[in-house]
């Protein structure tokens, strides 16, 4: 170690052997459009469409704490007398733009819905993220953690956890085969080998 700093200190350069410059990861703030469209689909209160896509991170994209207010309020506000014909409190923050991104399970509640879509959002970067940074570090696999929400784990989530997975192929979501995927939340733990 003191030879090395001796030769920096002498040669101006770096030593043949010096370890490479840690550089920091870089977090993601906005996530391709394919990834939004399962996280929001999967919830079952958005239809997915691109202008749907683009309505939502418009609204809450590239903002670190994001609330779902955030998402209801983008937009041109509905007036207290429509707000009041659709059951909901008429100082509610509610626009037309959102509304036509949700699926007819979303309208029945749009207040509930927002905060599930920002939510289902903000965990696909968050889980994104997450397995960025490990992979950045050099972690090679991760064990799953199965879901443990209030409908419990499924199959394919079991059997998943059963082995090591690459961290490139490690699920940043609910898997297809999921029975509940509005409840799903899995998580990994990196392995250091």
């Amino acid at each position: 170690m003191i030879r090395r700093d001796l030769f920096n200190l002498f040669s101006g350069r770096e030593a043949p052997d010096a370890p490479r410059p840690w550089a920091p990861y870089e977090l993601v703030t906005f996530l391709p459009d394919e990834e939004v469209r399962a996280a929001l689909v999967q919830t079952g209160l958005c239809h997915g469409r691109d202008e749907d896509l683009a309505f939502v991170k418009a609204a809450i994209g590239g903002t670190a704490f994001a609330k779902s207010i955030d998402l209801r309020r983008h937009g041109t506000q509905l007036d207290k007398a429509t707000l009041k014909a659709m059951n909901v409190r008429p100082t509610a923050m509610l626009t037309a733009e959102y509304l036509a991104i949700l699926t007819p399970a979303g309208l029945a509640d749009p207040l509930e819905a927002a905060q599930t879509l920002t939510s289902a959002y903000l965990g696909q970067i968050a889980v994104t993220n997450s397995l960025g940074r490990a992979e950045h570090a050099g972690v090679e696999f991760v064990e799953v953690i199965p879901n443990n929400m209030a409908a419990g784990a499924c199959a394919a989530c079991l059997k998943l956890a059963e082995k090591p997975v690459p961290i490139a192929e490690a699920p940043k979501g609910p898997l297809p085969e999921c029975p509940h995927p509005e409840q799903c939340v899995i998580r990994s733990r990196s392995i250091l080998i």
